[in-house]
């Protein structure tokens, strides 16, 4: 089930797990936002620039 990620909470990913359905979230570019939707337990995001958003969102992962 692809969901928008600002729709995505807790509760929404539980209940599609429990129906044995895979979250996916649609197309998120900022490091943040792929950082609460990874949090939140989603299976996949999509992005339009994959690549960079890994680095970004590693590079921010050693500043903290």
């Amino acid at each position: 089930m692809c969901i928008e990620h600002f729709l995505l909470h807790p509760e929404l990913v539980a209940c599609l797990r429990a129906h044995g359905l895979s979250v996916c979230t649609g197309t998120i570019n900022d490091p943040s936002l792929a950082a609460r939707a990874a949090s939140l337990g989603v299976d996949a995001i999509t992005s339009d620039c994959p690549s960079d958003l890994r680095s970004r969102m590693a590079a921010q992962a050693v500043a903290a």
